[in-house]
């Protein structure tokens, strides 16, 4: 399974309980988007690698610029 690492910092919002991600939060550079297809199953890490619970249902949105 990939893992998905959030950029420091970026963990707040899903610790308080929101249940999506945005492209912003995420460290590209360690998990580059386009390697991630549509619906794939991820493993979600913050910055300093602590997994979150390994069932949480979270979405991603990708923001594009037109």
């Amino acid at each position: 399974m990939k893992t998905l690492w959030l950029k420091k910092g970026e963990d707040r919002r899903i610790r308080a309980g929101h249940l999506w991600i945005f492209s912003n939060e995420i460290d590209s550079a360690k998990s580059p988007l386009p390697d991630f297809e549509p619906g794939e199953n991820a493993t979600l890490r913050d910055a300093r690698g602590a997994a979150f619970f390994p069932s949480l249902l979270l979405s991603f949105f990708t923001c594009v610029s037109m």
